[in-house]
């Protein structure tokens, strides 16, 4: 459940705490964390297990850990990263252009 779930949590912490956290870097940092825990939670079971990958060898504590670092790590660093690049006045630019 970590790796589902710890994408999101710098992101939300960021939401709350940071004025420059933007709804891109969020949601980014969030899916993409997301997709990096699950590969990573997958690549280190089969690794570890001879490239054996089901329910009993997805379950150990360094697939596990694996995983839920992964999902926290990139998340958190999608997030900070995203926020710091696009900045609002660019979002403010482009909804000044495309109204009439």
């Amino acid at each position: 459940m970590g790796v589902i779930l710890g994408s999101a949590v710098v992101p939300i912490a960021l939401c709350i705490t940071w004025s420059r956290a933007n709804k891109w870097g969020c949601i980014g940092g969030s899916i993409i964390g997301f997709f990096a825990g699950l590969i990573a939670w997958l690549v280190t079971t089969s690794s570890l297990n001879g490239g054996v990958v089901n329910v009993t060898t997805s379950g150990g504590d360094y697939e596990m850990l694996a995983g839920n670092l992964a999902s926290i790590g990139v998340g958190g660093i999608v997030a900070v990263a995203v926020s710091l690049i696009v900045s609002v006045s660019l979002f403010l630019w482009l909804t000044k252009l495309s109204s009439p």
